[in-house]
């Protein structure tokens, strides 16, 4: 494998006992943040479902989006088909089906697989530049901490595994260890990386990168100046032209996908609209507003990074490999702007640190390195284990620290993983899905986008197709406007009065939404889409139209779920009031009362309510 052909490569003092240990700490912390049941994370579900329609099709690819009705009419170009089908079969291998998701068992073990080995060879990379590896797999471990909360069992954690491989294969290449044979491995490399996630792009990058790197070197005189000058052009062009050949294999075998250069667009349908940027979470800067405190592992790296590089530079007086400069402004410019990309970040820029960490190392006596060995083996030790059985432990609120409970500890969420709970049932709508199962809802669902991916998994396309979902790279901007002035009641002369700069949005933004929308009130959208019966969040933060829901005339309210230990959250159910659906309504509050009677938690009855 990478890891013992780099391991044995280069010259590593650690102590022979202190190897194992770290491959074996790194390793477990690695398995033990991948192993744990689905959380939060809506995308899953539908990255199965979508799995399970290309499957049962017999492979064949839906050409427009089969899960909601407003897109039933948009190209739906799949960048992510293949990861979805193996997704898929590895679920059902494990037994699961729509009524029993056991199978998401046997698909987070081969994600907690994948990490294990996208850290490996981050810690191989780290080790060949710093050369030692109790100081690698400390590194290594921050790396892992400053990802852990992007490690969901989603089609861009393979992303993360082959940016790895392909840093692996060029730098490699680029110390001169392994020969310009290893590049031939990147273009199919690319191909299957491109039909498993639109992420390949960053591959292309790293290529381009080391590419720059290798003409900055050159002429910088930073390459070992063997041979005469004939000899040295000679072979700066062998390497150039092996190089820019990979580069254009490369780019051509990402063209070999169902799409062809149709990819190469998807980004533009989120990046190009603004205002949608700023609404999705994961496009969000690490530095948003409530958002820092999560990513403090990463910043404690950036900074580290900067500090240890430029004390490492100044007292050895020699600079990095070149391709370490875009490197470090790419992807910590990209994990700057969108906490999506922190992972990108810590794969690629762990390297880095590893190369300044072994500049100092090599500066200071024999028997203090040792010291430094012995220390960074302990450390690595005691911050694995405090991570796996601490971590999430105890939080602090409000200066005061406040125990969780039932514990969360990644320990504690591998535990009960093994035990069969395989996702937490109370974070997803299923009491809400297996109402309108059991009712036999019909028409037409307005849905809350944040449940998308559950309500599809559940109901789309055999008996409720929704009303959108979260898959901007299809639909852009084109509904997800739609379900915001719906969610927060916006009527028909209420934009006039909107101050966009409270929503987050510049006035030319706003603008945008509200053309849109057609400056149409909350009623006018439902009408206009032919919205049979709506599936609300009963948080009035999230959504603030659930007022007056509750005092419209138009919309029977006929089911409630609450969330355990939150009664501020949960769903609700809301038939539009019509002949059609006057039965439809009594069997509802019929069923509703039998759910009651299972809770057994004595919920109240369906409010009163005041008529318009």
């Amino acid at each position: 494998m990478g890891n013992v052909a780099g391991m044995n490569s280069v010259s590593d003092p650690s102590p022979r006992v202190l190897k194992p240990l770290a491959v074996a700490l790194v390793s477990l912390a690695a398995f033990s943040y991948g192993f744990v049941p689905v959380r939060a994370s809506n995308d899953v579900w539908w990255h199965l479902k979508s799995g399970k329609v290309i499957v049962e099709a017999g492979g064949r690819l839906p050409s427009t989006d089969v899960f909601t009705f407003t897109g039933e009419d948009v190209p739906w170009h799949n960048h992510e088909w293949l990861a979805q089908v193996i997704f898929y079969k590895l679920f059902q291998w494990g037994g699961g089906t729509i009524a029993n998701p056991a199978g998401l068992l046997t698909l987070i073990a081969f994600k907690s697989l994948v990490i294990v080995a996208t850290f490996l060879i981050v810690l191989v990379l780290v080790q060949q530049r710093c050369r030692c590896l109790p100081v690698a797999a400390l590194i290594t471990l921050l790396a892992l901490d400053v990802s852990r909360r992007l490690l969901y069992p989603r089609p861009p954690v393979l992303t993360y595994l082959f940016l790895a491989v392909f840093l692996l294969i060029l730098d490699n290449w680029r110390a001169r260890r392994w020969t310009r044979a290893s590049l031939l491995a990147l273009p199919p490399l690319t191909v299957l990386w491109a039909n498993l996630h639109g992420g390949f792009l960053a591959g292309l990058l790293v290529v381009s990168f080391y590419l720059v790197g290798e003409v900055a070197d050159h002429f910088l005189g930073e390459r070992e100046a063997e041979g005469g000058a004939v000899e040295r052009a000679a072979r700066f062009k062998s390497r150039l032209v092996w190089l820019g050949g990979t580069l254009a294999a490369c780019f051509l075998a990402s063209l070999c996908t169902p799409y062809g250069y149709h990819l190469y667009e998807l980004p533009f349908r989120v990046t190009g609209a603004s205002g949608l940027v700023k609404t999705i979470a994961e496009m969000r800067s690490p530095l948003a507003p409530g958002t820092a405190r999560f990513f403090m592992s990463f910043f404690v790296m950036a900074g580290l990074i900067v500090v240890v590089l430029g004390v490492a530079v100044a007292a050895s007086r020699r600079c990095p490999p070149a391709v370490d400069l875009p490197i470090l402004l790419f992807f910590g410019y990209e994990a700057f702007r969108h906490q999506r990309h922190v992972v990108l970040f810590a794969i690629a820029t762990a390297p880095i640190l590893g190369w300044a960490t072994g500049q100092l190392l090599g500066r200071v006596s024999k028997k203090r390195r040792r010291t430094i060995i012995w220390l960074a083996s302990a450390a690595t030790l005691v911050i694995a284990a405090l991570w796996i059985t601490l971590r999430d432990r105890f939080v602090v609120w409000h200066g005061r620290i406040v125990s969780i409970s039932p514990s969360q500890s990644y320990l504690s969420r591998n535990l009960r993983l093994v035990g069969g709970m395989t996702y937490v049932e109370a974070n997803f709508p299923k009491d809400v899905c297996d109402f309108i199962v059991a009712n036999e809802f019909r028409g037409r669902m307005f849905n809350p986008i944040n449940s998308a991916g559950y309500l599809i998994w559940r109901l789309s396309p055999e008996t409720h197709k929704l009303f959108t979902d979260s898959r901007f790279d299809i639909f852009g901007d084109k509904f997800v406007w739609h379900e915001w002035a719906v969610r927060h009641g916006i009527e028909d002369d209420d934009w006039d009065r909107i101050a966009w700069e409270k929503v987050g949005l510049t006035e030319a933004e706003g603008q945008h939404v509200r053309d849109l929308c057609g400056s149409a009130g909350w009623p006018e959208i439902l009408d206009r889409w032919k919205i049979d019966f709506i599936v609300a969040e009963r948080s009035e933060l999230s959504w603030p139209v659930r007022p007056k829901l509750l005092l419209s005339s138009e919309w029977e309210h006929v089911f409630f779920w609450i969330k355990p230990f939150d009664p501020s959250n949960g769903y609700d159910i809301f038939i539009r009031q019509t002949e059609e659906n006057r039965q439809l309504i009594e069997r509802c509050k019929r069923s509703f009362e039998q759910f009651q009677a299972r809770q057994g938690i004595g919920v109240p009855q369906l409010p009163p309510r005041e008529r318009r």
